[in-house]
Parts: C-alpha cells; structure tokens; sequence
C-alpha cells in the first residue's frame, strides 16, 4: 500500500485534510465519498520514509501480537475518550503505562502521529501488524460520526468475544494434540530402545516368532537403520506444509479442507459464521456503509475459502443485488442466517438480526467444543489401550512360549 495525503471538503462546506494507506488515489476517493466528503486533492505522502522504516520493524513476523494487550488498550481508550481526556494525552498516558512492548512502540508512533496532525485512524493504519482492519475500520468510523468512545466499547467486546473463542478452540485440541504427541514418543522410543533388546533375547532361541512380534521387529529395524532419513523427511514435510499455507492457493486448499474434517470441521464453520455476523452487526450498527462494511467483513474471516466466496458477495451486491440474494448464491450460509439477513432488510433492523445469529453462533461453538472433547477422549483412549495390547501381545506371547519351552526340559 501506499501512504496518500488528501484534502476533502463535507457537505457543509468544511475542509478536512488528512493521511490513508491505500493501494491507489481512486480508492482514497471511493472512501471519502463513502463518508460524504468531497475530495479536492489526492497527493502521495512525502512523510520522512526513515521514520516509517523504523516503525515497520517493530513487529517481527514470527512476534504474535497479544490479544488481551489490544483488548485492555481498546478498554482503556473507550474510558480516557468518553471522560473527554484528549487523544494526545489519552495515548500519552497509556504509552506510560504499557510494557508490552510492540504495542508501546507502536503507541509511540501513534502519538507523534497525532501530533503532527493526523487522524487517529490513519496513525493505526501504519501498524497494520498491531491493529487489524476491523480495529482501524471502527476507529475511522467513531471519529467521523463522533462517537469514538463508542466505537472503543464496541472493539474491546468483540475482540474479548474473538479472544474467548480461540481460547475453547484451543482447550478443545489441546488434550487430543498431547496424546497423540505422547504415543508418537512413546512409539519412538520402544521402537528404538525397548524392542532391540527383546529382538536380540529372542534370536538367540532361534524361536519361531508369530506374525505379530515379526511385524513389531521389522519396524524396529527400519526405524533404526532409516532414522535420519526419517528424520529429515518429516522436517521436510513440515517445511512444506508452512511453505503451502504461505502460497494463495495452498491456504485456500486447506482452508476448505478444513472445513470437511470429522468434528473439527463444524466448529470451524461456526466460527467463520459467527465471526461474519458479530463484526457486520457491529460496523453496520456504528453507521458504516454497505460495502465498506462486506469489505471489512471480508478482512476480519479468517478462512481463505469463505474469503473469496465473499469476493463474490461483494461482486453480486456491487451490481445491485439485494444482500440477502447475494448472501444465499454464495452458498456458505446456513438458511437461519439467510432469513435474518432478509427479514432484517425488510425491517430496516439487520444489525440487531445478526448479532442475534453471533450470539446463537457463540452457544453452538460451545457446545460442538464441549463435544469434541467428549467425542475425541475415549477414542484417544482406545487407540492407547491398543498400541499397548498390541505391544504386549508381540513382546510377552513370544516370551510365554519360550519359558514353556524351557518349563518342559
């Protein structure tokens, strides 16, 4: 994106000048009307790059950036705003009291930013790696319609949501995840420690070994002999994997596939949904426009397939379809959530209707993720408990048989 300066005029004749990151000087223009301004001049920014260098680096890639930190900020903004404390010194005051550090240096930014002019909106969009399209979205919307206390009480109560969400998702995978790692390791190490030494006890008997105790051998000794290869394949493959979801079409790949996994693939799509309806209803409610508002959907999903169903949400709506007739050719929404959006059209009330659909999205993720762990622990339990039967049956049959052996000399 690039950095543009603008000086637009409202309706009642007032000049507003400011900065936005866009990918060009008509999509600048497209916003400013969609605000009821009128732009005058569209220049690119000529801002001291050195300064935007140093920002850019504050977040390191593989630096995940804390929820709750965005959470309490967006918290604390809507107090210090709504006490009218000025936004120099609301942010002034919160770079004092912040230790999380990508979020103190990008806060300090936002403070010279303000300082030199710009609006708050446009000094969050520097830090894109800080603040998500949704955040920068609902900032720009409560300062022009005057209520960004407003718009700060919105955020912390969607990203709580968003953050309480990951939360059961990760609650639910975490137990199934630990087994699994578990009984890899445990498979390891008897394969190459526990088995060799059984293996060698029994060729010295030269005993006829049943199927079974071959097969458990035959494993053994390939894993001894081909560790390494075994070894740098995995890491191979999970290179690959991450390499996959970095590529457009290997995220869209998995992001459907996802979505058709037993038990993990509803509670997917629930989010998805749910995700959709809360963050509509929640810019639509704050007053911005129809596409702008897609558009910021669009960017909040995080699921590659329904992104580009959206595209095509936004294509059908774009040419005049009514939302709800372009929401039902995308073919992702369930028919409850296609009736909310059309009665809500009818009855001029679709934020209300949808944040209805959010709310009953949240109750069914709790329940599939309540489930899930249900469902996935006795078989987890099974496939142990057969792993073990299995080991003994291959490691104490033969052995039973040999002590018989010497038991009849």
């Amino acid at each position: 994106m690039t950095k543009f300066s603008y000086k637009a005029r409202s309706q009642s004749g007032n000049l507003t000048t400011g900065y936005m990151d866009a990918d060009s000087k008509n999509d600048v223009a497209n916003f400013l009307m969609q605000d009821q301004m009128i732009p005058i001049s569209i220049e690119k920014d000529t801002v001291d790059n050195k300064k935007d260098k140093k920002t850019d680096g504050i977040v390191w890639p593989w630096q995940k950036i804390s929820q709750m930190q965005i959470v309490m900020f967006s918290k604390q903004m809507y107090t210090l705003t709504k006490a009218g404390v000025p936004l120099t010194t609301a942010v002034q005051e919160l770079i004092d009291s912040i230790n999380y550090a990508p979020l103190k240096e990008a806060l300090i930014d936002v403070h010279t930013q303000l300082d030199s002019g710009r609006e708050l909106s446009v000094a969050f969009s520097r830090h894109p790696r800080v603040f998500s399209p949704m955040f920068i979205t609902m900032v720009r919307v409560g300062e022009t319609t005057g209520r960004l206390d407003q718009a700060f009480f919105e955020l912390s109560k969607y990203l709580t949501f968003e953050e309480v969400t990951v939360k059961r998702l990760k609650k639910a995978t975490r137990y199934p995840i630990m087994l699994i790692m578990s009984m890899v390791i445990a498979i390891i190490i008897i394969s190459m420690f526990v088995v060799p030494v059984f293996s060698d006890f029994f060729s010295r008997f030269n005993a006829d070994l049943p199927w079974l105790t071959v097969a458990f051998i035959s494993f053994s000794d390939f894993m001894r002999e081909h560790w390494l290869i075994l070894l740098l394949t995995f890491t191979i493959a999970f290179i690959g994997f991450h390499l996959l979801l970095a590529n457009e079409k290997g995220r869209l790949w998995w992001d459907k596939t996802k979505l058709s996994i037993p038990l993990l693939g509803k509670i997917y799509k629930l989010d998805s949904l749910g995700r959709f309806a809360r963050s509509f209803a929640m810019a639509s409610r704050a007053g911005v426009p129809l596409m702008q508002t897609i558009e910021v959907v669009v960017k909040v999903l995080n699921n590659a397939f329904y992104v580009k169903k959206m595209d095509k949400l936004i294509n059908y709506v774009q040419h005049g379809q009514a939302l709800s007739i372009a929401a039902e050719k995308t073919e992702i929404f369930t028919p409850m959530v296609l009736q909310m959006i059309r009665v809500g059209e009818e009855t001029g009330n679709i934020d209300g209707l949808l944040m209805e659909i959010a709310d009953h999205y949240e109750r069914e993720v709790i329940f599939e993720v309540e489930k899930l762990g249900d469902a996935i622990e006795p078989i987890m339990i099974s496939m142990l408990a057969l792993f073990v039967l299995l080991l003994a049956l291959a490691i104490f049959v033969p052995m039973w048989e040999i002590g018989n052996v010497f038991l009849q000399k």
